[in-house]
């Protein structure tokens, strides 16, 4: 009996070792759009948030959007966006994230990070949010506002950063020219 309990011990060891050596290149697999010094910053925010993981191709519904996307740009991210989202001439970027403890339409987290003297800082973080059929774009061309929103239309919303937070404005409001 204690053969067969230290070889079910192994088992599960090798099978648990397996899984985690398969969630780390998955989870390498998210990071590996981003650009190096935003992985890094990311990664140390989801420090404390073991529940959030980065939002991939996989999680996005809208194939024929998305293939429609990159036909414009081949290297197109759905989920990922670096720019100057705030004005001061310094690169900010931005991750859609999936809740995995989380089920149904709204598990996706979005999170803004401003580029600092010191790196980077989260600037917006908004949950329970559905963007299965949506990606991340460059809304006007000075400042470069995120939207976001359904691939090849103005169904979206923009960032604009205010000097203090980023306040969200319905695309279709023409404040700002795509």
């Amino acid at each position: 009996m204690k053969i067969i309990n230290q070889i079910f011990i192994i088992a599960a060891l090798v099978f648990v070792s397996l899984a985690n050596v398969a969630a780390q290149k998955s989870n390498d697999k998210a990071f590996a759009p981003m650009q190096k010094e935003h992985a890094e910053a990311l990664k140390t925010w989801l420090k404390t948030k073991p529940n959030l993981r980065p939002a991939t191709e996989a999680d996005c519904t809208n194939k024929s959007g998305l293939k429609l996307q990159r036909e414009g740009e081949a290297d197109y991210q759905p989920y990922y966006l670096a720019r100057d989202f705030n004005g001061d001439e310094k690169t900010d970027f931005a991750v859609a994230l999936v809740d995995t403890k989380k089920r149904g339409r709204t598990n996706f987290a979005l999170v803004i990070f401003n580029q600092s003297k010191s790196g980077y800082a989260q600037a917006h973080y908004q949950t329970n949010l559905d963007l299965r059929e949506s990606g991340f774009y460059v809304w006007s061309d000075s400042p470069h506002y995120l939207a976001v929103g359904e691939f090849q239309t103005d169904n979206c919303g923009y960032f604009k950063w205010t000097g203090k937070k980023y306040e969200v404005i319905d695309c279709t409001a023409g404040e700002s020219e795509n």
